[in-house]
């Protein structure tokens, strides 16, 4: 059964994060892939997503059912891939809709994904995860670049608070970073 256990890292709020993140990764030379990614959560619960890499000509898309295990113990996750026809059908039954572009980072054996949340193409919240097996795979971030490892403001687990559908609402998001600075 898939089961998602992952550590969040909320990064520094900085509205020119992004271009900071991108140039530091091209001048330093890393491997990373950037994914541009159209969200939607469904009334009848679920999530949609289109998802575009930045070396991918056409979008891929996906039908996601997560449901929550025990507080710490992470989530079941589903997914498939669906037809264009079927995403657009679906986003007609969006409660929540979100764009990221999301940065894929491998360090220490592990995928890090920087998630930029955008609004009018400008950032609004930045957040970083990294999947484990479990809640004991504490992963080290002293290899990542500084340019992330300097701007760890929180780190957690299985904190509701930060997840991808809360942080679409923008106002949620700011009072976040208040509440941590």
């Amino acid at each position: 059964m898939p089961i998602e256990l992952e550590y969040k890292y909320i990064l520094s709020e900085d509205p020119d994060y992004e271009n900071r993140l991108k140039k530091f990764l091209i001048e330093n030379k890393f491997v990373y892939n950037v994914r541009h990614i159209e969200q939607h959560y469904l009334a009848g619960g679920g999530r949609i997503r289109s998802s575009r890499s930045n070396n991918e000509d056409i979008a891929t898309n996906y039908f996601c059912y997560k449901e929550p295990l025990k507080k710490g113990d992470g989530n079941i996750e589903f997914d498939m891939i669906i037809s264009s026809d079927d995403f657009y059908l679906c986003v007609k039954n969006a409660e929540v809709s979100l764009i990221k572009n999301r940065y894929e980072i491998f360090s220490d054996n592990h995928k890090w994904e920087i998630d930029i949340f955008l609004h009018n193409e400008k950032s609004y919240f930045n957040l970083m995860e990294v999947e484990v097996k479990n809640k004991d795979d504490d992963p080290s971030t002293i290899s990542l670049p500084s340019i992330v490892r300097n701007n760890i403001i929180l780190k957690t687990l299985d904190d509701d608070r930060f997840t991808s559908k809360k942080l679409a609402c923008r106002k949620h998001a700011k009072k976040l970073y208040k509440q941590l600075v």
